[in-house]
């Protein structure tokens, strides 16, 4: 698969494989551990496009990269993640650069789906009670379901700045094999894990993306 940053020597491979979409697309990927116990997870998609994020160790972005292709246009777009803010800087796009205020803690959900059990790591244990209280950006939603604040990111046209992002706050509740998050004015969305604690599949309010053995 082709990817944007070459796999370095100190990573170590945790997970690979292809996620095929209800509608045919397919995502290939690759999941390596990087020092400190961060995680990259690099993607290929139909598009082309090309991503590559990084995740510290409880499941926060630390940085998204992004090259895409739209109707003949090659676009770019960074987004670096700090405590209390995230800075997107793009090209081949507009506006260049874009700031968005986060609340502590606030979680990411991206186009792939591809990583998207690590983007959500600790929140199954944690929406059914075993958090310990409530932290800023998250508070007890009752019947075993937690809420907690994510940051949406969309594909778009170049036009329409590429990668579109906003704040949502998102309702997880546990299920026996996975969970599910649910927002007024969004699509459920569905994760399903395998007994190994990796997506094996991804719904949002029709026919499930699955991984292909």
């Amino acid at each position: 698969m082709r990817v944007l940053h070459p796999v370095r020597a100190q990573e170590a491979l945790l997970d690979a494989g292809t996620l095929v979409r209800p509608d045919g697309a397919v995502e290939t990927w690759q999941v390596h551990r990087l020092p400190a116990d961060r995680t990259a997870v690099r993607v290929e998609a139909d598009g082309p496009a090309l991503w590559h994020l990084v995740l510290d160790p409880d499941g926060r972005p630390e940085r998204l990269q992004a090259r895409l292709r739209d109707d003949g246009r090659t676009f770019e777009a960074t987004l670096t993640f700090f405590e209390d803010e995230v800075i997107i800087w793009r090209r081949g796009a507009e506006p260049a650069t874009e700031s968005i205020a986060l609340p502590p803690g606030t979680r990411l959900l991206w186009p792939p789906l591809a990583g998207r059990e690590r983007c959500l790591a600790g929140l199954v244990g944690e929406a059914a009670g075993e958090a310990g209280g409530e932290t800023a950006g998250e508070t007890a939603a009752g019947d075993g379901a937690a809420a907690r604040m994510f940051l949406l990111v969309r594909r778009g046209p170049p036009a329409g700045g590429g990668l579109s992002a906003h704040l949502a706050k998102l309702t997880i509740h546990p299920t026996p094999d996975g969970l599910t998050l649910t927002s007024p004015g969004l699509t459920d969305m569905a994760l399903t894990l395998d007994a190994d604690g990796r997506l094996a599949g991804w719904s949002e309010g029709g026919p499930a993306t699955v991984r292909r053995p």
